[in-house]
């Protein structure tokens, strides 16, 4: 329904950043009625930083929230000088063993089920999947034109529906038959009784 849009509806959420002097980092719209904690640190690729910020956001009767989790940049590159270095050093009985953050590009539903739910699982957070969307090419990401987006629903043993969602953004540049891959992958977490509501939300922070 249009009314969602309605800026009455949500109020602003700042969210600092620690490492420059709490600066202003982002501003998040969420539900008036909603409240949200966050965190924010860094980790290092190399001596790249990565932002981790984590936000869960509860509703005002605790019935529903939505967390966004920390995003995960990765790289790969792939082509037929980068195989025959793979085969080369496969070959001389190298371990083949990808570096933190490189990894083939995958779809949004396969990130889910490989790499989202067995993290959630580590963190005590199982169920069933009793549905599953690739909603395919979708733009949610400010100042990114096209991501893809993809979620599983299911039930927790406290009885609420849990929805988890993960867009991903991917470029890819080709250099003389070589191509070398950027993509992201951007996942969250709804529980609600009605999923479809809670996923607005999170549409709506992002």
């Amino acid at each position: 329904n249009g009314s969602t849009g309605n800026t009455g509806q949500y109020k602003g959420y700042e969210i600092i950043d620690p490492g420059i002097q709490n600066m202003s980092a982002i501003l998040l719209q969420i539900p008036s009625d909603w409240q949200a904690q966050n965190s924010f640190t860094r980790i290092w690729n190399g001596s790249q930083p990565v932002n981790q910020v984590y936000i869960k956001a509860v509703s005002g009767d605790n019935n529903s929230s939505v967390e966004i989790l920390p995003y995960s940049p990765y790289y790969y590159a792939d082509g037929p000088t980068t195989r025959s270095l793979r085969e080369t050093s496969r070959s001389m009985g190298m371990e083949q063993k990808l570096q933190p953050f490189e990894m083939p590009p995958m779809d949004a539903l396969t990130y889910v089920k490989q790499i989202v739910l067995p993290r959630l699982q580590q963190n005590g957070i199982s169920f069933q999947i009793s549905n599953e969307e690739n909603l395919g090419e979708q733009s949610q990401f400010k100042g990114v034109p096209v991501s893809k987006h993809a979620y599983v629903d299911g039930k927790l043993n406290n009885g609420k529906n849990i929805r988890v969602e993960c867009g991903i953004t991917l470029t890819s540049n080709n250099v003389n038959g070589e191509i070398y891959y950027n993509w992201s992958a951007f996942p969250a977490v709804i529980t609600a009784g009605d999923l479809d509501a809670g996923y607005a939300v999170s549409k709506h922070m992002r």
